[in-house]
């Protein structure tokens, strides 16, 4: 884990109001880190878990299963450096989704093979 992971835990923390965790701080973190990794692990998982709990009880699931699939993409990455790469490309790669979903999102949705989306054809110029 990295300065800019634990930033990002702590804003997580901090967009959060109903987090357990709204008293710790970067400082805190990062000398957790320092002294002791495997701790510092843990309480990044707690921190992920509480605001996973924090959200309304339809989006817990599917925030679940996102943080395992990150979980799995992560786990074959020891060295901090490639995970931290690795964590970047995801976000970029989410970033590009959400792009395409803002400028095409007919193609998005065809492609979940949602039957409830009524197509609405394109305005021709007369």
């Amino acid at each position: 884990m990295n300065e800019e992971i634990v930033k990002l835990f702590v804003r997580l923390i901090n967009i959060s109001p109903k987090s357990t965790f709204m008293n710790v701080t970067f400082d805190e973190l990062k000398t957790l880190y320092e002294t002791d990794p495997a701790a510092a692990e843990e309480k990044a998982k707690q921190i992920i878990d509480d605001y996973i709990s924090t959200l309304e009880p339809e989006k817990q699931a599917r925030a679940q299963a996102f943080q395992w699939r990150i979980e799995q993409d992560l786990r074959k990455f020891k060295d901090p450096t490639a995970r931290m790469n690795k964590m970047i490309e995801m976000f970029w790669r989410g970033v590009r989704e959400f792009q395409k979903v803002l400028q095409s999102p007919e193609e998005v949705l065809d492609q979940t093979g949602n039957p409830s989306i009524v197509k609405f054809p394109k305005k021709t110029e007369i």
